[in-house]
């Protein structure tokens, strides 16, 4: 999981980083990046095969050039997927809080896939439609709860499958978007600044817990 201390980040370096959204059909992948990156919020579910955002973002004071891909969750493109995941800085890989098998998903199918292609990539836990959850528990609809994700379940998969951090949002109220990149962006900092100094005598390059895909070896991304 991600440490509490901040990463150096060298502010007269140019900084590019490339992030992977990863997930289910209708989980949400497309919202959050939308939401994110242009302040609107989708108001018509249109699926996706391949997208990309290309901008600048500010973290810590210093400047990203962000390249964000937004891939599709249909089995029949999945031989298609792996195009999407060269020279990825982080995969941010979502399921919905409303269904308890997409994060599943998540753990076994969708981190599998990543890491196939992408052994050494952190891989980051997002759980979307935190508004849809929330509204059941103002409701008190405990049946329809059952099938939802509890605080409890995200924070033990997150541990178990070794992912660098976990997130829950919503794209549509806007809360917790900025989380979700925020940790992205230290968690990719923090895997360069191992590249540029690697641990005395071949230590275990983790990031304040278990490694998810062994050291980093190579830089500019951690797919090639």
């Amino acid at each position: 999981m991600v440490s509490g201390g901040e990463p150096q980040i060298d502010q007269d370096q140019e900084h590019n980083m490339k992030l992977v959204f990863v997930g289910d059909t209708a989980v949400g992948k497309t919202s959050i990046i939308m939401t994110w990156t242009q302040e609107a919020f989708p108001s018509l579910y249109e699926p996706t095969v391949f997208d990309t955002y290309n901008g600048t973002k500010m973290y810590k004071g210093c400047e990203v050039k962000l390249q964000i891909w937004d891939t599709a969750g249909h089995e029949d493109l999945g031989r298609l997927r792996p195009i999407a995941y060269a020279n990825t800085d982080c995969f941010i890989i979502c399921f919905s809080l409303m269904q308890r098998d997409s994060l599943e998903n998540a753990c076994k199918k969708w981190i599998s896939e990543v890491k196939t292609t992408a052994k050494a990539c952190p891989c980051i836990l997002v759980g979307t439609k935190l508004d849809l959850r929330e509204e059941l528990e103002r409701l008190g609809d405990h049946e329809k709860l059952k099938n939802c994700v509890s605080d409890a379940e995200i924070e033990a998969a997150a541990k178990k499958y070794a992912f660098q951090a976990f997130v829950m949002c919503s794209a549509k109220e806007k809360k917790g978007l900025n989380k979700v990149f925020h940790n992205a962006f230290k968690v990719v900092f923090q895997m360069k600044a191992i590249e540029k100094n690697p641990p005395a005598g071949g230590a275990d390059a983790s990031i304040g817990g278990p490694p998810s895909g062994g050291p980093v070896k190579k830089k500019g991304g951690c797919c090639k």
